[in-house]
């Protein structure tokens, strides 16, 4: 999000310390000022017309599509002040407008797209115009380039909040070393100013960037006060990446869109993550009301409440500290998925892998699609102590295709299949014999099966209580889908429930029908996690724990293994002679009201007449957590939200001070 709009929020947050209504404002032309123990901070105002509203544009790298509209709405005060034995601060808007008795101010974006450059030759030159107010036009300005992260800006937000700087170039000398920030161009003289054009403009090459995150601030150099007439950010990304997509039409409004990534780095562990937002609902709307009070500011995006009743704490120690208060939880999965729909509705998916060398693959199912349809696809590639390593945005249209020969599709080396030739007539799909009411959520993953390979399907929404499906390949099968179904009761496909306690009824469909048997596949088992909750509501034995597989006509417990456990689930495996419909069971500590037979051994490898449907349903309620690191998702939020990193880091004008 462009840092001009995130100026304004961080300013207004700050004015949540702040009750008392004063007198004075900004001169005309600029819509913010901050006076802070004596030295003052004005922020330009910015206007709709590109041509003459002190935007920044950035040239070169590769544009990403921004958000459309992205504006930023603000109702409530427009003054206030703070007082205490170390600081004075007063801040005022001019905002100009007056609605139903608050002041207003809206600003959107004009610009389409935002670039964001990779390290490589070509990729990596950053150039700059500003695009300034005619009232500007032959005015000197500095223009200064900074390095640095959220972390910083949260430390100078907190440091005046703390009052523990005297003023601005103190609150910047706190914060940052020399070395962090230069002045452009470096060829003037510590005394020469950069002139504004006669109409107010400048155009500026800064070279090649290394890889980091970066803010650029434009000040202006003719008056007594620091005038900041624009700021911007923008990401120089390590490595590049290669991103393939391809639709596969499953029914009449069902479709599969398969994602497969290369990244141009070193072949090591990465994260992964895939967001698919309708094209349609690719908005950011933030809007703020604020009576200037500590607990009378909310903040919200498209409708969403970011932040209710804003009470800021003393400090934020990291930007998991920031997400944590705004409520999003980066330990849960489920919550993710949850924040994604709420602000760029209910068709929109998240997906993330953990793990994976330098290439992986996404499988994102489509239904009800009312073609032809507009996607945005983000995919970005993380590493642990470095965040975002590689970005990549893709608009993707999903429309009836004309009967054609499908091409051959190349296997990805996700979840440790690899290639192969064909034989054994493909493992498709087709439709699940379970009726559809009495399914409760479905999650589907899909590999290439071939000869001689441990095959893993992993099921990465976390959306049922199977974690993954893996079996050795005795034959090539190509793309196979495995679908999991979490059952509302127990299966129409078995008369009756098996001993214990049940948890969860489950089935699991591998390929089409006859593909799990002993001729294609091998040592099969099923990765699945029980709620700690319900082992402590229920008294459960936990060493009883058990998956059962429905076969020729009975219940057989299968031999079922501790794997692991975090602070929510306890995680399990089995071994089962092929897939079919299951259901986990346990004893507990209370008296048995159904009598019980001995739990029978493990017998044949029967499948069921198996056809499936490749199908998925958004995340369910209840909140599962998953490995996620809070670092891994705070990194991908900030990314959203569009480096909340630099604005405040303009005060690295402070430079000027010295003079």
């Amino acid at each position: 999000m462009k840092k001009t709009i995130i100026a304004i929020i961080l300013l207004l947050f700050t004015m949540s310390t702040v009750s008392a209504e004063t007198s004075g404002g900004p001169s005309p032309g600029y819509i913010a000022q901050v006076v802070m123990n004596g030295s003052t901070l004005l922020f330009a105002d910015h206007y709709d017309d590109t041509a003459d509203g002190n935007w920044i544009q950035l040239s070169g790298g590769d544009p990403v599509r921004l958000p459309d509209p992205l504006s930023f709405t603000y109702r409530g005060v427009n003054r206030s002040e703070f007082h205490s034995e170390s600081l004075d601060l007063a801040m005022y808007l001019n905002l100009g407008m007056y609605e139903e008795g608050n002041y207003y101010k809206e600003i959107i974006y004009p610009y389409p797209t935002h670039p964001l450059y990779t390290n490589v030759t070509g990729k990596n030159e950053v150039s700059l115009d500003f695009k300034g107010a005619s009232g500007f036009a032959g005015q000197g300005v500095r223009v200064y380039l900074v390095k640095a992260d959220l972390v910083s800006v949260l430390d100078m937000l907190a440091d005046i909040r703390a009052a523990n700087a005297d003023d601005f170039e103190a609150l910047f000398l706190r914060n940052f070393e020399e070395s962090d920030y230069e002045r452009y161009p470096e060829t003037l003289d510590e005394n020469e100013d950069l002139l504004l054009d006669e109409n107010g403009d400048l155009h500026l090459d800064l070279g090649p960037k290394d890889s980091g995150d970066y803010g650029i601030v434009v000040l202006l150099d003719s008056s007594d006060d620091l005038a900041i007439l624009s700021a911007t950010a923008f990401k120089v990304l390590p490595y590049g990446m290669t991103v393939d997509t391809s639709i596969d039409e499953q029914s009449t409004s069902s479709y599969d869109l398969d994602v497969s990534i290369d990244l141009d780095g070193p072949d090591t562990s990465y994260n992964y993550t895939a967001v698919l937002i309708e094209a349609s609902n690719y908005k950011a709307e933030l809007e703020m009301e604020s009576n200037g009070a500590r607990t009378g500011t909310n903040l919200s995006i498209n409708g969403r409440e970011l932040m209710g009743d804003l009470d800021l704490p003393a400090e934020f120690s990291s930007e998991t500290d920031l997400l944590d208060f705004i409520g999003i939880n980066t330990e849960d999965v489920s919550n993710l998925n949850s924040f994604a729909v709420d602000v760029f509705g209910e068709n929109t998916q998240f997906l993330k892998k953990d793990g994976h060398g330098n290439s992986t693959n996404f499988n994102f199912y489509l239904e009800n699609v009312e073609t032809p349809k507009d996607y945005i696809l983000f995919t970005g590639v993380w590493k642990s102590g470095e965040g975002l390593v590689a970005f990549d945005q893709k608009e993707v249209t999903v429309d009836k295709k004309e009967d054609e020969e499908e091409e051959e599709e190349k296997p990805s080396n996700g979840g440790g299949s690899s290639s192969g030739g064909g034989g054994g007539g493909g493992g498709g799909g087709g439709g699940s014999p379970e009726p559809a009411s009495n399914v409760r959520i479905k999650e589907l993953a899909q590999q290439f099966v071939t000869n001689g390979n441990r095959i893993r399907f992993e099921f990465i929404r976390k959306a049922t209580v199977v974690d993954y499906v893996e079996f050795d390949a005795k034959r090539s099968f190509g793309k196979t889908t495995t679908i999991i179904e979490e059952l509302k009761e127990i299966s129409v496909l078995t008369p009756a429930d098996p001993d214990g306690e049940v948890y969860k009824h489950i089935n699991i469909w591998v390929g089409n029908g006859g593909f799990s048997n002993t001729q294609n596949i091998a040592s099969p088992a099923v990765g699945f996690r029980v709620n700690k909750t319900w082992i402590a509501e229920n008294e459960i034995i936990e060493s009883t724990v058990t998956l059962n597989r429905y076969s020729e006509g009975r219940w057989n417990a299968l031999q079922t293994r501790k794997i692991g456990e975090d602070e929510g689930f306890i995680y399990f495996e089995a071994s089962s002679p092929g897939f079919s419909p299951f259901a986990i069971t346990a004893e507990n500590n209370k008296p048995v009201v159904e009598g019980s037979e001995e739990a029978q051994p493990p017998t044949g490898t029967e499948q069921p007449e198996e056809t499936e449907t490749p199908e998925t349903e958004e995340s369910p309620g209840e909140k599962e957590k998953t490995g996620i690191s809070k670092s891994f998702m705070s990194k991908t939020f900030s990314f959203i939200i569009g480096f909340m990193v630099v604005i405040l880091i303009g005060l690295a004008v402070m430079e000027k001070q010295k003079q």
